[in-house]
């Protein structure tokens, strides 16, 4: 009798296991399908799509301006002449790429710390009896407070309320959320939350522990990020210094350099030294990007 309980019991537990694994399995089949008919549909749209960023007209006009007037520095330090940046047009869409990827580097960390702060307050308004659309719509009131409207995650509760209203479901917004954000702590929590949703256990109980486990992963990220950045500031001065010492030879003692600009020798030297220095520069930056 006994042993007959214990079978049953293995058998259900058993049983607990496949329905979980199939859940997991579907909700990421549905994921990678959902994927690409959102990325389709949001490439386009720059405000909701954040695994790239869109230059405005003015960040088109702002950076290609700056891209000149630093190679037009660089051609008159190390070649004594402006003519240098008529050359270096050939690599201005190499730069807007680097530019680019830097800008969506630094609104995905910001979206990452304002998502923590999300989290916490949509926890709030789920204790407080709230369902989880209202609970929602709280989060939002209390994020519009704490960021402003113009924060990118106050633009996405807004944005994913407004799908609400036209009959989608809070899974279905949050899931898409995950897609478009590509970052795995919020892709993480869009899979809990779809989980916990759909098998009706306890939602306040999971989404505290796993808004608790994504918010202290996040906050561990930022304290090493900040103990980075004094580094990336030493790198940083250093790789003026280079800069600094030409332009005060240049500017102090013309005649000195003279013999640098005007022989073949020379020019090599010169074009040897800008090689070397935007070797160090890569490398440097290669050094201090450190993937947390």
């Amino acid at each position: 009798m006994l042993e007959q309980v214990k079978k049953k019991k293995i058998k259900k537990e058993k049983r607990k296991e496949e329905i979980k694994k199939n859940e997991k399995r579907h909700w990421i089949n549905n994921f990678v399908i959902r994927e690409r008919c959102v990325e389709k549909l949001t490439k386009d749209t720059a405000e909701f799509y954040y695994k790239s960023y869109k230059f405005t007209l003015k960040e088109w006009l702002s950076y290609g301006v700056l891209y000149f007037v630093l190679v037009t520095i660089i051609g008159y330090l190390f070649y004594n002449s402006i003519w240098f940046s008529g050359i270096m047009i050939l690599f201005l869409f190499p730069y807007y790429k680097l530019v680019q990827k830097k800008e969506t580097e630094k609104r995905l960390e910001k979206l990452k710390l304002e998502f923590k702060d999300a989290l916490t307050v949509l926890t709030a308004s789920l204790h407080t009896g709230y369902a989880i659309e209202n609970a929602f719509r709280e989060a939002y009131t209390e994020l519009n407070l704490l960021h402003g409207e113009h924060a990118l995650i106050v633009q996405e509760f807004d944005y994913m309320l407004k799908q609400m209203h036209v009959s989608r479901t809070v899974e279905e917004v949050v899931e898409e959320f995950a897609i478009r954000s590509g970052l795995e702590d919020i892709q993480n929590f869009s899979q809990v939350f779809s989980m916990a949703n759909r098998s009706g256990g306890k939602l306040i109980s999971i989404m505290d522990a796993a808004a608790e486990t994504i918010s202290q992963k996040i906050e561990v990220e930022r304290e090493i990020l900040v103990m980075i950045q004094g580094k990336k500031l030493e790198q940083r001065i250093m790789s003026i210094v280079p800069i600094a010492m030409i332009a005060y030879l240049r500017l102090g003692n013309g005649e000195f350099m003279k013999v640098l600009y005007e022989s073949f020798v020379g020019q090599v030297v010169m074009s040897g030294c800008l090689i070397g220095y935007i070797a160090s520069l890569w490398l440097g930056e290669k050094i201090m990007a450190i993937k947390v």
